[in-house]
């Protein structure tokens, strides 16, 4: 069976704050956007906090806190300085080969081995990348591929397990988080889950048969990640235990709440105790219609149609792409933004698109149908946080505050922050404000205490 490669792809653009006319703001600096999960690696002199508590007055179907900042955060080594993200390093070596014949159930742990040299690990930790069997979309059996980081001296016991839904990063197997040099960089709180002795799980998600992954295609994304943590607890010499919480950033916000309320009769012995989506991308066609017409809309675009052509029959990639920027936009989801050459070469095909769309019209039928299925609004039987910048201008805080509020209005309970301030990368980054509270609030969810009874809205500082 070949190497797997994966095609669908995400943005890397190199800029200052929006809007900027030259004053200085918090954040300014070298800027990498990656689409959907983009990251903003900056300088940051805020001391933050956060406030959570339902406020005075508040209706009981969904409260606001009143917006009062807490003490800062204790430390955690955490750099208050992030280094650019380094471009695609590391080769597609034999690890990814699968066998000829694979085990016949989901979930089971083909191969392990270390990081390529290449690869750079978070201090205080270990790391290990793993080949397992998982399902696509339509149950038919495959193979993925997941980096594990391990704190270097963990408590005593099984370790709880943080499963991190990465955002668009490409959609070619070169581009995926385990063929990076530095494939924990965008994953949040890293140093603070080591310190509490974590394991995190990082999924590339899984291709079919033609190397295209199952891009914002709920079931596909959610198989992989729980078919991650049944390999993960069959690694040798490590002692992992059933506890998971699951994380994700932009389109990996939906994953994430997409693989919270999957089938729980999936996965035996996955036991999923709590979901937190930072500024998840959890309405696709309102996205479009909001932000289709900019360089990181029309890049989505790109990548989004690819897959679905693949995927759904119904649906057809020269009946959606005009004509005479088809070949440009195939070419577009080829390429690896994390890569210099890549990211250039992105940018200049997307401007060459002009004014023409790549997707004119969500609202097609059976294209609408597939991306309201494929949104993360099935019921979540776990807490769930999410959290969104104030400043995104990607993926728009008045589209994630709609899909809030109608999934409050559906019975759906959420702890629902709004992180002052920061952008759609901003909001990952080591120093973010949300930190200390993601963290606290995921430490809670190992502990078994119950999350909020009732929707509530809170300021993060």
């Amino acid at each position: 069976m070949p190497v797997h490669n994966v095609l669908v792809n995400a943005v890397l653009e190199a800029n200052g704050a929006p809007g900027s006319s030259g004053g200085v703001r918090r954040g300014t600096g070298l800027r990498l956007v990656l689409l959907l999960m983009s990251t903003v690696l900056a300088l940051s002199a805020c001391s933050r906090g956060e406030s959570g508590e339902p406020g005075p007055g508040a209706s009981p179907a969904h409260r606001s806190s009143a917006n009062v900042p807490s003490a800062k955060a204790p430390s955690a080594n955490v750099p208050s300085t992030a280094a650019p993200f380094t471009e695609v390093t590391a080769p597609l070596d034999d690890f990814y080969r699968a066998p000829a014949a694979l085990p016949p159930t989901p979930g089971v742990l083909i191969r392990e081995d270390g990081l390529q040299s290449v690869q750079q690990i978070p201090d205080g930790a270990s790391a290990r990348r793993i080949l397992y069997t998982t399902t696509m979309p339509d149950g038919a059996l495959t193979t993925a591929v997941a980096t594990v980081l391990l704190p270097a001296n963990p408590p005593a016991g099984p370790r709880p397990v943080v499963l991190w839904e990465h955002g668009t990063l490409g959609i070619e197997q070169k581009c995926m988080p385990s063929a990076t040099a530095e494939p924990f960089k965008l994953i949040p709180a890293i140093a603070e889950s080591l310190a509490r002795g974590w394991v995190v799980v990082a999924p590339d998600y899984q291709p079919d048969s033609a190397g295209v992954h199952p891009y914002y295609i709920a079931s596909g994304l959610a198989r992989s990640g729980l078919d991650a943590l049944r390999a993960v607890r069959q690694l040798d010499g490590v002692s992992i235990g059933r506890r998971a919480v699951v994380w994700g950033h932009s389109q990996g916000g939906q994953s994430a709440l997409a693989t919270a309320a999957f089938d729980s009769g999936y996965a035996p012995g996955v036991r999923l105790v709590g979901v937190a989506a930072l500024a998840p991308l959890a309405d696709m066609p309102m996205f479009l219609k909001a932000r289709g017409s900019t360089e990181q809309g029309q890049q989505l675009a790109a990548f989004l149609i690819t897959a679905y052509d693949r995927y759904f029959p119904d649906i057809r990639f020269s009946s959606v792409v005009p004509a005479e920027i088809a070949d440009k936009v195939r070419a577009m989801a080829g390429l690896c933004p994390l890569d210099p050459g890549d990211a250039v070469e992105l940018t200049a095909l997307t401007r060459d698109l002009g004014e023409t769309l790549v997707i004119g019209d969500p609202d097609l039928p059976a294209l609408r149908r597939h991306l309201v299925a494929n949104a993360p609004d099935g019921k979540v039987p776990v807490p769930v946080l999410i959290a969104q910048g104030s400043d995104d201008t990607l993926v728009l805080p008045t589209l994630t505050a709609q899909f809030v509020s109608a999934r409050c209005a559906a019975g759906q309970v959420i702890d629902y922050r709004v992180v002052s301030g920061v952008d759609h990368g901003e909001i990952i980054e080591p120093d973010s404000p949300v930190t200390y509270p993601l963290v606290e609030w995921t430490a809670d969810r190992f502990a078994g205490k119950p999350g909020v009874r009732e929707c509530v809205t809170s300021t993060v500082y």
